[in-house]
């Protein structure tokens, strides 16, 4: 039977063991020059690490002691069964007294094993939904079924689109390496894309008991990082995180203390993660005064720093939330944005003609299975006196609740709607 101790320390170490698994994954990728065998290993180190630390203590440094287990692991297998792998010359000539001794190097070399990893998982020769797919596999460590979940997607059609993601990549013999030159600037927009997803996947998770699995949003965080650090002066690298580091640090916000969904005006700003908030607003302003013109993420960014202030929006903020989602919509034409940009119009007094815009994507059954849609519909026609609309709006969202948190919510505020048709 398991001490408090021993529990606190065995989920100390698999929190460790999260966080290092991107980097134990990329290193044991540059030595074996394959993907499933690196991820193998890393599982059999795993492992051995959750029998091993307990006893001896967590190592200097994890992802060493993981990334030499697994070679270990592999070097084994190879003398025993004799197992293909594709640099196993080099890799029975490996011996740890090889390995650099100084943390800070070693770090170093692991993130850049990750980056080398993120650009080739990222490689535009491959489909978009195989390059956010593969990146969750490989780099984070999610299951197919977890992915799955992520795409609304069947756990075989997700286990199909890696095989063939894995296999191009080895057919193809996509370089397992940062681009260099004119190509560099090129591939950053689909890893900035991905990385996005990855941070979304963690931000809103309904398996999660608080609906936020910090894990993952500091993982996507942490890559985000690192590809800041490789273009030091790219305004949408730099955006990206300021948005990540803005929607991450109201994440504690969104829970009560008994537990329920809290909406965003009414939450408890004191719970916010303020130095983040700082971090990310100095971030933004850095972009703005290099005056370049906007992208994409510098707008999302924008608005995601209205809504990180320390009072709730006031009808000029909302006006100046509109503004940027209307440059959004200039530069990519999502129904999504389209859709914020009606809630805020709401907000604004412009109720009809955002129920207007909302009602011409519902009328065509576009994003049917979309959430907030029905969400931003129910808040529209409330606003515009139409209950009975609004409440079968707010059930249409209930329906598609993933979480009992989520539909414990909904619900509460279809009652007081229900409520307000009564008095009203």
């Amino acid at each position: 039977m398991n001490t408090p101790k021993a529990a606190a320390d065995k989920d100390d170490h698999g929190r460790i063991i999260r966080s290092v698994y991107p980097r134990v994954v990329a290193s044991l990728v540059r030595v074996f020059g394959d993907m499933d065998l690196a991820e193998d290993m890393t599982q059999e180190a795993i492992v051995k690490a959750l029998v091993s630390w307990p006893k001896s203590g967590l190592p200097d440094s994890p992802t060493a002691w993981l990334v030499t287990a697994g070679k270990n692991r592999a070097i084994d297998l190879h003398r025993k069964t004799r197992r293909e792998i594709n640099n196993s010359d080099q890799l029975l000539t490996l011996v740890d007294n090889n390995e650099p001794s100084d943390i800070v190097q070693l770090r170093g070399r692991f993130d850049d094993d990750l980056l080398r990893l993120i650009f080739t998982c990222c490689h535009p020769d491959l489909p978009d939904d195989s390059q956010a797919a593969l990146t969750l596999k490989v780099i984070l460590g999610f299951s197919v079924n977890e992915i799955a979940q992520s795409f609304l997607a069947s756990p075989a059609g997700i286990e199909k689109r890696l095989t063939r993601a894995k296999r191009h990549i080895r057919e193809r013999r996509i370089p397992y390496e940062v681009p260099k030159g004119e190509m560099l600037p090129q591939r950053l927009s689909g890893v900035l894309d991905v990385v996005y997803v990855l941070f979304n996947r963690g931000f809103w998770s309904p398996e999660a008991p608080e609906l936020y699995r910090a894990d993952v949003c500091n993982n996507a965080i942490r890559l985000a990082r690192m590809v800041v650090r490789l273009f030091r002066y790219h305004p949408e690298a730099r955006s990206l995180l300021s948005l990540m580091l803005l929607a991450s640090a109201r994440a504690s916000g969104r829970i009560s203390a008994s537990g329920d969904l809290v909406a965003l005006e009414n939450q408890d700003r004191t719970q916010w993660n303020w130095g983040r908030i700082r971090e990310g607003k100095a971030l933004l302003e850095s972009v703005f005064a290099a005056r370049q013109p906007p992208g994409n993420f510098q707008l999302q960014a924008a608005i995601a720093s209205i809504h990180s202030n320390q009072d709730t929006p006031t009808i000029g903020d909302w006006n100046h939330v509109v503004a940027l989602y209307e440059k959004l919509e200039t530069i990519n034409a999502s129904p999504v944005f389209a859709i914020n940009k009606a809630v805020a119009m709401g907000h604004c007094g412009d109720a009809a003609e955002a129920l207007a815009l909302v009602k011409s994507i519902y009328d065509e059954n576009r994003l049917t299975n979309y959430q907030p849609l029905h969400l931003c519909r129910s808040f529209l026609l409330e606003k515009c006196g139409q209950m009975n609309d609004a409440i079968a709006a707010k059930q249409e969202a209930i329906a598609l609740a993933g979480s009992p948190i989520e539909r414990r919510f909904l619900q509460s505020e279809l009652d007081e709607l229900e409520r307000a048709k009564k008095t009203g």
